[in-house]
């Protein structure tokens, strides 16, 4: 795949995350993002918003290429190495894993003083922003984004909340999830998460639960507590939001990466790669009846996943301590 495919600027499908004040009067705002997000940051193009600061964690090989495009731009542009290929046994230790990206954005947002964009001697009235970014903006960086909401004070829960909200697709492979819920322990002595709850768990976890469930001839367990009416313009945001996102993500996808062999790849990867229908003209009767069945699993594991979403959105949210 071309390098330049990844990195065309576009504004589309960032996502604001936290807004905090920055000095007396101003405000910086936490993006959530991917690298071609970050390449129009560096051109100074995401609508709204005067991006300061960028902290990356992509793969090395776009990482470079940012570096390159933002030389001699005034973005202060900060690259980490954070590990997109785990196997679920593996573990993360947030807390000493990502101190240094996490020390970036801390520093980043931190009040900038009266230093202010200016356009033909005018100061702009655009909002101060740092960019956190991998390269699709669905494993890493939210992973970090996470951390750094615990770090500010959040519980884990009201983080996940707070992202989902506005990035329903994200989706952290396990050991990065496991890491923050220990990460949680530490920084505020209890848990806000269960590792069971549908919202905090990986699409591979998922799609276990509802082949287990299925073998067993078991009902899911779908939440059917959620109020329908209470929920309609939920529904309809999720679904903008999600939309929007697959949009996007339909865009960058040129690569086959799944969840096989016990390695977890981008989770935004695996309903269009791990389920494949390239060659479904030559399958026999059998394999496209096994097809249709993992379509059909991938279908509910989604709708665990956004059933569950939207009851974490409804709970009340605790203000940070």
């Amino acid at each position: 795949m071309r390098s330049d495919l990844w990195l065309k600027p576009r504004a589309d499908g960032v996502s604001e995350v936290r807004r905090q004040p920055d000095g007396p009067t101003g405000e910086v705002a936490v993006l959530l993002g991917d690298v071609a997000n970050a390449a129009a940051a560096i051109d100074g193009d995401i609508p709204g918003f005067n991006v300061t600061h960028i902290v990356c964690v992509a793969s090395s090989r776009n990482a470079w290429l940012l570096e390159g495009r933002r030389r001699e731009k005034p973005v202060v542009w900060k690259s980490f190495a954070m590990n997109d290929w785990l196997h679920p046994e593996d573990t993360v230790d947030i807390h000493s894993d990502l101190a240094w990206p996490l020390v970036a954005i801390e520093d980043a947002v931190r009040p900038q003083g009266s230093d202010q964009k200016v356009h033909d001697g005018t100061p702009s009235i655009l909002t101060r922003a740092v960019l956190v970014h991998c390269d699709k903006g669905y494993n890493r960086a939210p992973a970090l984004v996470f951390a750094f909401l615990v770090s500010c004070g959040l519980t884990l829960r009201d983080a996940y909340r707070q992202v989902l909200r506005v990035r329903p697709s994200i989706d952290p492979l396990p050991p990065y999830r496991e890491g923050l819920r220990a990460f949680e322990l530490l920084r505020h002595g209890s848990s806000s998460v269960s590792g069971e709850e549908h919202f905090a768990m990986h699409i591979s976890q998922l799609l276990q639960l509802v082949e287990k469930c299925t073998s067993s001839s078991s009902s899911l367990p779908l939440d059917q507590a959620v109020d329908s009416q209470a929920s309609s313009s939920l529904d309809d945001g999720m679904d903008a939001a999600t939309s929007a996102q697959d949009d996007t993500a339909a865009e960058n996808r040129q690569e086959s990466k799944t969840v096989t062999h016990g390695i977890c790849d981008e989770a935004s990867d695996v309903p269009s790669s791990c389920f494949s229908s390239e060659d479904s003209n030559e399958t026999n009767p059998d394999q496209q009846q096994q097809l249709q069945q993992q379509l059909q699993q991938l279908d509910r594991a989604e709708t665990l996943r956004k059933t569950s979403i939207k009851k974490l959105i409804m709970e009340v949210q605790r203000e940070p301590s």
